[in-house]
């Protein structure tokens, strides 16, 4: 179970772990209308993956034939695959410790991302423009984001603590294109690397819309307005902290990228 937050990242690492012959990966299945974010008339909308997973291939195909029997076909998959993979943002990470006592064989990654990073993402993204305009809803946003992450990193400590080698707490920031850290994530999950990588790495700073999604940690500090790296700091200030990461006070730090957003290492790097 992929646990996350929206514009974190949540898709590049889903794109690391579920594009896999034998994981069948399903995206949101908590989202309202996920039919219509996987499927426009004939064609299949993965968000940014490049191509179906290899899983998926029977149920679209059976998709496009308009074919009563996709639904078993797609059951099918998900039955013979050897893993299962499900990406979930709307959900209270204690209420997970539940799923873990009854199902032995579950394991938890909980993915954290600098604050700013993802409310400069979300003031980038047209769904969220529609909501998120003035300084009043960026400001509850923030308070909304930040409270529910202070809550879930508890959480997740403890769950970490209580089903020891089930759960592992991730960062976007620690993300890089390293094979080590990589292999290591797959070796929790019980599962082979891949042969070949099948994502690509977007330096800082390339990233844009019609490009694939990649590792850009930081590049809010160019593109988010100083005021509201402001309205963040009033906010997250501690969960800058529990991550390992810099506040920044004046406009002159905030750009300046001699300066780095890290302060010593980040504590739930995938690395010691």
């Amino acid at each position: 179970m992929l646990v996350a937050y929206k514009r974190t990242g949540s898709t590049f690492l889903g794109d690391l772990l579920g594009r896999r012959a034998d994981v069948f990966y399903w995206y949101e299945p908590l989202a309202k209308g996920r039919v219509r974010n996987y499927f426009k008339e004939r064609n299949l909308l993965f968000y940014v993956l490049c191509s179906i997973p290899e899983v998926w291939k029977p149920f679209v195909d059976c998709f496009k034939r308009k074919d009563e029997s996709c639904a078993q076909v797609l059951q099918d998959s998900c039955k013979h695959s050897e893993h299962r993979m499900v990406k979930i943002l709307r959900i209270d990470v204690k209420s997970v410790g539940s799923m873990l006592e009854t199902n032995p064989r579950l394991k938890m990654v909980l993915l954290f991302r600098d604050p700013r990073g993802s409310m400069n993402s979300r003031l980038t993204t047209a769904f969220y423009q529609k909501y998120v305009r003035n300084i009043s809803q960026i400001s509850n946003n923030a308070d909304m984001l930040c409270s529910r992450m202070r809550a879930d990193m508890s959480a997740g400590k403890k769950l970490k603590i209580k089903y020891p080698g089930r759960v592992i707490l991730l960062q976007y920031e620690d993300l890089d294109d390293s094979e080590n850290k990589l292999n290591k994530l797959y070796d929790f999950l019980n599962i082979e690397p891949p042969k070949q990588r099948t994502v690509t790495v977007v330096k800082n700073g390339e990233h844009v819309n019609d490009k694939p999604a990649g590792f850009h940690p930081f590049s809010y500090r160019h593109e988010m307005p100083f005021h509201v790296n402001q309205i963040m700091n009033a906010h997250c200030s501690d969960i800058y902290k529990k991550l390992g990461l810099r506040k920044f006070e004046n406009e002159d730090n905030y750009k300046n990228d001699k300066i780095s957003v890290i302060v010593n290492k980040l504590p739930f790097a995938i690395l010691p």
